[in-house]
């Protein structure tokens, strides 16, 4: 019951509020019969008896005031302005004072039925009103009891329903998580399978594309290498074709030179001869004419002019001979500085050629060193791309041992957190069966300590007349000592107040209670049902 108010909050709300409410009309109930007057009491009137002590009590007084030298003997009467009553005075108080009693006492009488009349009226429409109350106090606790049995009944149901729904629940939620944990499981697996496989492809892949572009670069360097060695020995072809070319061009230009020094140098000896021989021709002319003339001029001078002539013609031959040798002299020079130049030209061109030698052979070398420089550096870089490659390859071993144990290592982590999964399920099972056995035990427990309870209280419950078929609902908290702490009727249902009071009662009576058999049942309130 407690667990269905926990889960309808505004039940266990409306139930306090209806509690409080039949609590508050029961109350203002017994205020108003406490109220009410009874018809066997009579009214509190204050009426003021006449006996006949009372009667002789006056007339003591009366005598002892008529007669004051027997009041105070010690004392002189002053019967000055004081005059005495008379026996028949005295008399006739006591006839009247008779008279007024008898007319109190018919008053009293009188009024004690006129009271008596009215109490039992009112007592008749108090009795009446408290029928009608109490007939529909009765209407109003049927109804009421009748709904709570219906509520009762229909929560129980819910519960039932809802207790039943949440098992279900419970389970196709169990069944959901199993075979989604199968899903997932196997989802993951083929996951890890096709992740797996996509890394071998893409491993494969990679290790195909590492080798075909080691092979493409390693056929570009040869392609390269052969392209390089093709194009120096073209450029040194070209340099030696070149250097063949210009040393053919430098030798024709230095023929064509030598053809047209020659040329000049023939030309210019051909002009000197022909100036000499036309140089001689004029001055053989000028002899012949000068001869002409100094043979007609004079036979005596012609033989000193003769002389000065053939002295002068020999001291010109002398001079043309001086100058031919001369001019021979200068050829000879000129042709020894040519040949000078020659050979200087030809040990420049010797000097040249052991330079241009020297160079192709320092080019070699260099060009060889260059070789061996590109072979060790080909060797070193052949060596750093094999180590390259070596350690990608043992780096992608690792990654693929890395890989495969990590993929060991969640399937292992799958496998265990399947099993935790399992275990924790299993827990929680165990928990809640023993929860269940538990609750159950207690409420075992206390249903037995209530009916001992119930056993213990029996025979010391008086019920009041005419309560058959009445029932009530207790609420009964025992301590330790088997004293009541508190007790409470939550349901009276069709019972009367005497009926519900008379359980109460009997409680009282019958303390101390028994003791559970488990000691935190002490806690529990004993909700108990009376009937007869």
């Amino acid at each position: 019951m407690l667990q269905t108010l926990r889960k309808n909050p505004q039940a266990l709300i409306f139930a306090i509020i209806l509690h409080l409410i039949i609590a508050a009309v029961f109350f203002l109930g017994i205020q108003h019969h406490e109220d009410d007057v009874d018809p066997n009491q009579a009214s509190a009137i204050q009426v003021n008896v006449i006996t006949e002590s009372s009667v002789k009590n006056k007339n003591s007084t009366v005598k002892n005031e008529d007669n004051p030298i027997k009041r105070d003997a010690g004392v002189k009467p002053n019967h000055k302005g004081i005059e005495p009553r008379p026996i028949n005075r005295v008399n006739k108080e006591t006839q009247q004072l008779i008279t007024e009693k008898k007319t109190q006492d018919k008053k009293v009488a009188k009024q004690r039925e006129k009271a008596k009349a009215e109490a039992k009226r009112k007592a008749r429409e108090k009795a009446k009103a408290l029928q009608v109350v109490k007939e529909k106090q009765e209407q109003a606790r049927a109804d009421w009891a009748e709904k709570q049995k219906e509520k009762k009944a229909k929560e129980e149901r819910e519960a039932e329903k809802e207790a039943k729904k949440k098992e279900e629940d419970q389970a196709k939620a169990r069944a959901n998580w199993t075979e989604k944990q199968r899903i997932e499981k196997a989802k993951e697996e083929r996951e890890a399978e096709k992740e797996a496989k996509k890394k071998e492809e893409e491993q494969a892949k990679a290790r195909a594309n590492w080798t075909e572009k080691q092979r493409v670069e390693k056929a570009k360097e040869e392609r390269e290498a052969e392209k390089e060695a093709k194009k120096k020995e073209e450029e040194q072809a070209k340099a030696r074709a070149n250097w063949t070319e210009k040393q053919r061009i430098e030798k024709a230009e230095e023929e064509r030179k030598a053809k047209k020094e020659a040329k000049e140098k023939k030309e210019k000896e051909t002009k000197a001869r022909n100036e000499w021989e036309a140089k001689k021709k004029e001055e053989q002319a000028v002899i012949a004419k000068a001869e002409r003339i100094a043979k007609k001029k004079a036979d005596k001078e012609a033989k000193e002019k003769k002389e000065k002539a053939i002295k002068k013609k020999a001291e010109k031959a002398a001079k043309e001979a001086k100058a031919r040798a001369k001019w021979e002299e200068k050829q000879k020079e000129k042709k020894a500085k040519a040949k000078r130049k020659k050979e200087r030209e030809a040990k420049k061109k010797a000097k040249a050629r052991a330079k241009w030698e020297a160079k192709q052979e320092e080019k070699k070398k260099k060009k060889a060193e260059a070789e061996r420089k590109e072979r060790k550096k080909a060797e070193k870089e052949a060596k750093r791309k094999a180590e390259i490659r070596a350690n990608a390859v043992a780096k992608w071993e690792a990654k693929q041992k890395a890989d495969k144990e990590a993929k060991q290592r969640a399937k292992e982590k799958a496998l265990k957190e399947a099993k935790a999964r399992e275990e924790w399920a299993a827990r929680q099972r165990a928990n809640q069966e023993s929860k269940a056995a538990a609750q159950q035990a207690r409420a075992i427990a206390l249903g037995n300590w209530g009916r001992r309870v119930v056993r213990h209280v029996m025979p010391r419950w008086q019920t009041p007349p005419g309560s058959s078929g009445m029932q009530a609902r207790i609420q009964v908290n025992v301590s330790r000592s088997g004293y009541i702490r508190s007790m409470v009727v939550t349901n009276c249902g069709n019972a009367t107040p005497s009926f519900c009071q008379s359980i109460k009662e009997a409680f009282n009576r019958a303390e101390p209670l028994p003791s559970p058999e488990r000691d935190d049942l002490f806690d529990e309130n004993l909700n108990l049902l009376f009937k007869r």
